[in-house]
Parts: structure tokens; C-alpha cells; sequence
């Protein structure tokens, strides 16, 4: 596992992504995966905020990586990896043709 320190982290409001209304986030009509790290520090709300407002998605998945902050993809590759994969197997839009296959 690689480590990252925030220790020293401020972060730039300019750099942090627009913030969706909850109108906004009800209309999305796409399967989301909603990612965040138990030790992330960007987002200066609690994770609990942070969760309830993905929550107003309607075709959420959340995960919560523990020992990991905003650099997931860094801090736990492997289980984001699981994650994302997994995700997309629910939701892929390519037809399973095995169970058409006529057997004789």
C-alpha cells in the first residue's frame, strides 16, 4: 500500500469540482459509482454529507475505501479496481448470449 500524507494539503477552491444542486444530481438517468476515501480531506463536508448527497442520485452505488483519502486510485488500486469492475459487470449493456444458445 502506498501511503499519501495530507498533512500539508490546502486545497484551492478553484480546483474543486462545481457542486450539483439536489435537483441536479435526481435527474441523472445513468448508473453512477460514487466513490470516497474514509480519510479524503478535499471535500470539506463530512463524508456522512458527502454519501447523503450522492444518496440523491437514483441509480447510485456508494463505496467507502477505508485507509485511503482522495487518491484512491493511488492509495487501494487493487480493492477500486474490484469496485469499478464489479460495477460495470451489473451494469453492461452487452447481452449475456449464453443462456440463448440452443443445446443439441
Amino acid at each position: 500500500m502506498i501511503t499519501v500524507s495530507y498533512k500539508n494539503c490546502k486545497p484551492k477552491l478553484a480546483l474543486l469540482p462545481t457542486v450539483y444542486s439536489d435537483e441536479e444530481l435526481s435527474q441523472l438517468r445513468v448508473p453512477t459509482l460514487f466513490i470516497v476515501g474514509e480519510d479524503e480531506v478535499i471535500y470539506r463536508e463530512p463524508i456522512q454529507n458527502v454519501l447523503a448527497k450522492a444518496s440523491r442520485i437514483p441509480d447510485v452505488t456508494t463505496a467507502t475505501v477505508p485507509e485511503a483519502g482522495h487518491f484512491l486510485t493511488i492509495e487501494q488500486k487493487e480493492r477500486i479496481n474490484e469496485l469499478v469492475l464489479d460495477f460495470l459487470a451489473k451494469h453492461s449493456a452487452v447481452p449475456d448470449h449464453t443462456s440463448n444458445q440452443k443445446h443439441g
